[in-house]
C-alpha cells in the first residue's frame, strides 16, 4: 500500500511541524554476509492514529539507518531471497542519539501452491497466510496463474487459504507443515467449491408448517436471514465460510413467543426440520450506562410524536396510526455504505 499525505493548496499559511527523532542504524546478514536492498521496516506502537512504517533498504553490505519517533516500535525485514525475520518489538528513547538493530535473516524454505475455481480457472487474488504459533508470519495474494509462493524458516506452521465470498474450499482451508521442512516444497493445488445453502422447514409443535418465520443468522457478519413461505420452507445462501466449519441460526415466530436456535454444520449441511417452542421473554429492566441517552424520565409517559425528514418504504407514520400495534425502533447510521446495507434497517 501507498499512503500519500495530502494538504489543501490556498491561501492560507500552513504550519507544519517537526518532532525529534532517534537514529536507528543496524546490519542485516544472512549466512554472515550482509544482504543488499532488504527492506527495513519500523511502525510505531500505540498510535491512535494510522501512520507510515518508517522504511528504508539496506546498502550493498546490509547497512541501513532511518529517523523514528521515540517510542515502542515494530521492526521488520524483507528480502525476495529470503524468509521474513520475525517482528521484533524495539524501543527508542530521545535521551539516546542511536539505537543499533541488527537481524539475521534466515535461510529460506520455499513452500509453493495455487487455487483454482470448480471450472479449472485460476483463482486470482486470494489471500493465503502462514502461521506460526498462533501468529501470522507472512501474507501472500494468488498470482495471475493462482499460485502463491511463501518463503519460510524451518519453522512448522500452517498455511491458512480465505476463499472469496460465496466459495469454501474443498478440503479443510488449514493446511498443516509439520515436521522438518524441505528446502522446497510443493502443496497440491487447493480447489474452491461454491458455498451451500442452508435449507429446511419449520413447523410448530404439532408439525403444522408455519409461514413469515424469520430465521436468521447469529456470529456472521453481515447476518443473512430469510423467511419462510405458505409451506414453512427456508433457504439461505451463504457468503462466506462459517468458523470451525459450523453456524447458528435462530428462528423466530413474528407474532408469539414461539423460536428455536439450531447449528448447521459444513461442508455439507443437511436440510434442517426446525420445530418452533414456546419461550419466556426478558422483560426485566436494562440498567442505564452512563454512555448512553437516559430516558427513564420518559417512563410511563406518553411518547413524544415521530419527527422524521426522510422515509423509505413507508408513507410517514404517525403515533396515532400506529397505535394498537408494536413498535420497534432501530436506530441506524449511515456510515455503512455496503449495498446491502444503504437504506436499511436492521
Amino acid at each position: 500500500n501507498t499512503t500519500v499525505a495530502y494538504m489543501p493548496i490556498d491561501t492560507q499559511q500552513r504550519t507544519i511541524l517537526l518532532y525529534p527523532g532517534v537514529t536507528v542504524r543496524g546490519r542485516v546478514t544472512a549466512d554472515s554476509h550482509g544482504v543488499g536492498g532488504a527492506v527495513v521496516s519500523m511502525v510505531q506502537l500505540g498510535t491512535s492514529a494510522r501512520q507510515a512504517p518508517a522504511t528504508t533498504l539496506t546498502d550493498p553490505e546490509g547497512f541501513y539507518h532511518m529517523i523514528v519517533k521515540d517510542g515502542e516500535h515494530t521492526l521488520t525485514v524483507r528480502h525476495p531471497d529470503y524468509a521474513p525475520a520475525q517482528p521484533q518489538r524495539f524501543s527508542t528513547s530521545e535521551q539516546e542519539e542511536e539505537s543499533v538493530a541488527n537481524v539475521t535473516l534466515p535461510i529460506a524454505h520455499t513452500i509453493e501452491g495455487s487455487v483454482t475455481y470448480p471450472d479449472g480457472n485460476h483463482a486470482v487474488g486470494v489471500p493465503v497466510a502462514y502461521w506460526v504459533d498462533d501468529e501470522v508470519y507472512d501474507r501472500v495474494l494468488t498470482q495471475h496463474d493462482g499460485t502463491f509462493t511463501f518463503r519460510v524458516p524451518d519453522m512448522p506452521g500452517s498455511i491458512r487459504i480465505v476463499p472469496p465470498e460465496g466459495y469454501m474450499t474443498a478440503a479443510a482451508n488449514n493446511i498443516p507443515i509439520t515436521g522438518k521442512l524441505k528446502p522446497e516444497i510443493t502443496l497440491s493445488p487447493t480447489e474452491l467449491i461454491p458455498l451451500p445453502a442452508v435449507e429446511g422447514t419449520v413447523t410448530d409443535a404439532e408439525g403444522a408448517p408455519l409461514a413469515n418465520v424469520v430465521v436468521a443468522s447469529m456470529g456472521i457478519e453481515p447476518p443473512l436471514w430469510a423467511i419462510t413461505d405458505p409451506e414453512g420452507r427456508f433457504k439461505i445462501q451463504l457468503t462466506q465460510v462459517p468458523p470451525d466449519e459450523k453456524a447458528s441460526f435462530r428462528a423466530e415466530h413474528p407474532e408469539r413467543f414461539l423460536r428455536k436456535d439450531f447449528q448447521v454444520m459444513f461442508p455439507e449441511p443437511e436440510p434442517q426440520a426446525v420445530s418452533l417452542a414456546p419461550y419466556e421473554p426478558d422483560i426485566g429492566m436494562r440498567p442505564v450506562h452512563s454512555d448512553q441517552n437516559d430516558l427513564t424520565s420518559s417512563v410511563g409517559r406518553p411518547a413524544d410524536e415521530i419527527e422524521c425528514n426522510q422515509w423509505f418504504n413507508s408513507e410517514p407514520l404517525t403515533l396515532k396510526s400506529l397505535r394498537g400495534n408494536v413498535v420497534v425502533l432501530a436506530f441506524w447510521a449511515g456510515f455503512d455504505q455496503r449495498p446491502e446495507a444503504v437504506n436499511t434497517i436492521r
